[in-house]
């Protein structure tokens, strides 16, 4: 059972990553022939977020953000084309939480409000964990769709991505450790291999403490190596990581020398099975529906070696 500090500080950072991506979406759109329903959706997602964070939050505040967000999205789309691969990330986390936070609103027995409340938020912060955790499965499966896991092991790709993005203006150690890795086979072997694994694992995020956070130090360093490299970071996958991966709270408490409160006896799971097929069916539905809809699709897979066209950078 993830503790009740720890599933709030996972809530406020999914709502302070939404207004991030609110704020930014909205500034590259403003003075578009849609300024006003941006300015509605703008605010609607700031709302949202901020409710969000409150201590007993209603997880129709995060609905609200997420609905508001993705309205953003699709009108800088429309206005200036841009595409933001981020914001599936987080958008994977927030529907996550919520799906997580009704499956245990639906499976959860009757009981004293408060030990509900707590075992709604826990249910929810693990379903945070394993929508993050499918956006990197994704991007990992999808390189090994597109182009094979014989192009990913290949000592050549990862360093022919990286001199595509060498960073400008590097300083003396790290343009020495850059062409030293470029100029590697094995490095190229190794930093390929490890860019597959890495995401593979993240299937481990939602499965308990230690599963996290050997998972989630494998995505770091891999969100550090590409920053290293390439000068590109993916700041809301790297801020979901840096705060899901570590126990947070608990480091603060134990540094400060104080004794954790003993957390209450989660109530008894109680499966209802119509409730359970209703969601699974409705899951079955919105998958289908992502599926068959003509929505552009951008996956970070290797590229053809006849025209490479964007770079297949790992999330």
């Amino acid at each position: 059972m993830i503790p009740p500090s720890t599933s709030l500080l996972w809530r406020r950072t999914i709502a302070l990553v939404v207004i991030m991506h609110a704020v930014r979406l909205g500034m590259a759109a403003w003075q578009g022939e849609h300024t006003v329903l941006l300015s509605v959706l703008c605010c609607a997602a700031v709302l949202g977020s901020a409710r969000t964070m409150a201590r007993r939050a209603h997880p129709l505040w995060m609905a609200v953000a997420l609905v508001a967000l993705a309205g953003i999205h699709e009108l800088v789309r429309a206005a200036v084309g841009n595409y933001e691969d981020q914001i599936f990330q987080t958008a994977a986390t927030g529907v996550g939480w919520l799906a997580g936070a009704g499956v245990a609103a639906l499976a959860l027995a009757p009981s004293e409000p408060t030990r509900r409340r707590e075992a709604i938020e826990s249910m929810a912060a693990t379903g945070a964990a394993a929508g993050l955790g499918a956006a990197y499965l994704c991007a990992g499966l999808s390189k090994l769709v597109a182009a094979g896991p014989a192009t990913w092991f290949d000592p050549d790709w990862l360093r022919i991505i990286a001199m595509e993005h060498r960073p400008q203006g590097m300083g003396a150690a790290r343009a020495w450790l850059f062409e030293h890795a470029v100029t590697s086979p094995g490095f190229g072997l190794a930093g390929s291999a490890y860019a597959v694994m890495a995401e593979l694992a993240a299937v481990f995020l939602p499965l308990g403490r230690r599963p996290r956070r050997v998972a989630g130090s494998m995505l770091l360093v891999l969100h550090a190596g590409i920053w290293l490299f390439t000068d590109i970071l993916f700041i809301a996958g790297f801020t979901f990581l840096l705060v899901f991966t570590f126990d947070w709270p608990g480091l603060l408490r134990r540094s400060a020398s104080v004794e954790p409160p003993q957390p209450p006896r989660p109530p008894e799971l109680r499966p209802r099975r119509p409730a359970l097929v209703a969601l699974a069916a409705l899951a079955a539905l919105a998958t289908a529906l992502v599926w068959l809809l003509p929505v552009e699709r951008r996956t970070h897979a290797a590229p053809q070696p006849d025209a490479p066209t964007q770079s297949p950078a790992p999330r």
